[in-house]
């Protein structure tokens, strides 16, 4: 049991890995960040809206206060009948959101309010939020977005997650050999998971590329 409960917690990360950046292919479905993309601010049937981060940076963009209301408008425009189920995005990146403040006393002092609309006794804790939307931070989401001279910036993906259709053939195919390995006194195991993904609505789901961890 414990052997199997480790595939499959092996497998599960391959999985969520796969749905969120896997490039597709004949074999592999293409994950949420590489779906097709709509025009800037654009709610596009049969794609992810994408959002511009309101500060535009040569070498990339920043997320500032206002884009957390303007993302929510985009999703409210997809027309999806349900709410938002989650934000996500990387540690860092959530980190950066939850401790930016404005300025008090002097210019860039940083010692004023803190800017972005989160509960603050949730940010150091594992229920996360923004704007009353559920925060997920995985390292799962990759930090290798290219703009400018910058090649390790950040997405930010936020959206109603109940409309990521997963489809799964069976359960965990397990199997052991102890051939393989037999001069090293060694038992080799294979666990087997197949699974797909799509996504119903893409337009419920607002991407936000390109950001600067600042």
């Amino acid at each position: 049991m414990v052997i199997r409960a480790a595939l499959g917690g092996g497998a599960a990360i391959a999985e969520d890995l796969q749905f969120l950046e896997g490039v597709g292919s004949s074999i592999a479905p293409c994950g949420l960040r590489l779906y097709p993309q709509s025009d800037p601010e654009t709610p596009t049937a049969g794609k992810v809206t994408l959002h511009v981060a309101q500060t535009v940076g040569v070498d990339g963009d920043v997320v500032e206060p206002e884009d957390v209301g303007l993302i929510q408008s985009l999703y409210e425009e997809s027309k999806d009948p349900d709410p938002p189920t989650a934000w996500i995005m990387r540690p860092g990146l959530y980190a950066v959101l939850a401790n930016r403040r404005a300025d008090a006393v002097a210019a860039g002092d940083k010692k004023g309010v803190f800017l972005f609309p989160m509960i603050r006794d949730q940010v150091a804790s594992t229920q996360k939020g923004l704007s009353g939307v559920k925060a997920v931070t995985t390292v799962q989401l990759s930090r290798n977005d290219v703009k400018g001279s910058a090649s390790n910036l950040h997405v930010l993906l936020y959206g109603n997650f109940n409309r990521v259709l997963i489809g799964r053939s069976g359960a965990m195919e397990l199997a052991a050999s102890e051939h393989i390995k037999f001069l090293q006194d060694r038992t080799v195991l294979r666990a087997i998971v197949r699974s797909d993904m799509g996504l119903e609505h893409e337009q419920s789901f607002v991407i936000t590329r390109n950001l600067r961890q600042v």
